[in-house]
């Protein structure tokens, strides 16, 4: 059956890896992209897809779900701080709850039943796993009783998935696994908190993969479905991964662990959320630092 997607958050690293992978299973791909967003890396997508410019307004949202007409839309736009000063506080709300709420407002005004949307594991947080470690996390959590919300009352199927550390190839994002990469055989003292805290590290072509499987469960379940699901890799500590990176390269990171306190709110382990359970071998750690390691090096021949 030929599918039409629309994807929000596509000139992401994740958004990108989504799009690519459902052209390639054969999607149909419309993009809803605000007018200020940089697309210089996505131009293999956008020849491939109809595109829809946001301007802040729901009447555009309306307009771009009506012409495409999605069996699914895809919710992957969101700012990401880790930290927020007061200017800041606008923006995470228009991106991260207002956004959205007018995504679904659209949807249900045309029609469109099924939305697979991105959260972060930053969402679970304390001894009850319900707090949000910072105020990014906190609008993700807002976003999600929305979600609610539309379900409840207008029938929305919706599943989210939780997303903890994602990485791969051309990953311009401030990971830690890609300044030890970096790091590797340099002099220079990288300065690392005692690294003690549990990671989960999932590589982009899983979690683009999770997507589709997502969206493919809301199409084949004829009832509305309300889900929350985890996306995850492999689980170890920060002080086991600066080892896997030294072992796989062989070579060694010029580390001081504790040279930095832990981050405010730190995660010392990821919560345990019900995992969407893959039907593929999902990329193992070592090969995904093959691959890190492989591009690197022929990034600097």
């Amino acid at each position: 059956m030929h599918k039409k997607a629309l994807i929000t958050g596509v000139t992401g690293f994740i958004g990108g890896a989504v799009a690519r992978c459902l052209l390639e299973s054969g999607w149909s791909v419309a993009l809803i992209i605000r007018n200020e967003s940089d697309a210089s890396q996505i131009a293999d997508i956008l020849h491939k897809s109809k595109v829809y410019l946001y301007d802040g307004s729901g009447e555009s949202l309306i307009t771009a779900m009506h012409d495409s007409k999605p069996e699914v839309v895809f919710h992957l736009a969101s700012l990401v701080l880790v930290e927020h000063q007061t200017t800041e506080i606008p923006s995470l709300i228009a991106s991260n709850v207002l956004f959205g709420s007018q995504l679904l407002h659209a949807m249900v005004q045309v029609g469109v039943k099924h939305i697979v949307s991105a959260g972060t594991i930053w969402q679970f947080f304390g001894k009850d796993e319900a707090q949000a470690v910072n105020f990014y996390a906190a609008t993700k959590q807002a976003f999600e009783k929305i979600v609610d919300f539309y379900h409840d009352a207008f029938g929305v199927s919706a599943i989210s998935l939780i997303l903890a550390d994602t990485y791969g190839v051309e990953d311009n994002r401030p990971k830690l696994i890609n300044y030890l990469i970096k790091a590797l055989g340099a002099s220079e003292v990288l300065n690392m908190s005692p690294g003690d805290q549990v990671i989960d590290v999932s590589h982009v072509r899983d979690v683009a993969k999770s997507f589709r499987l997502a969206a493919t469960k809301l199409v084949e379940n004829p009832e509305p479905v309300r889900m929350t699901l985890a996306v995850s890799g492999t689980r170890l500590s920060v002080k086991q991964l600066v080892a896997a990176v030294e072992r796989v390269s062989q070579q060694t990171i010029n580390v001081q662990f504790g040279g930095r306190p832990y981050r405010f709110r730190e995660v010392m382990c990821p919560a345990l959320i019900s995992e969407l359970e893959s039907d593929w071998r999902k990329v193992e750690l070592v090969e995904g630092i093959q691959e890190l390691l492989e591009a690197s090096r022929s990034a600097t021949r």
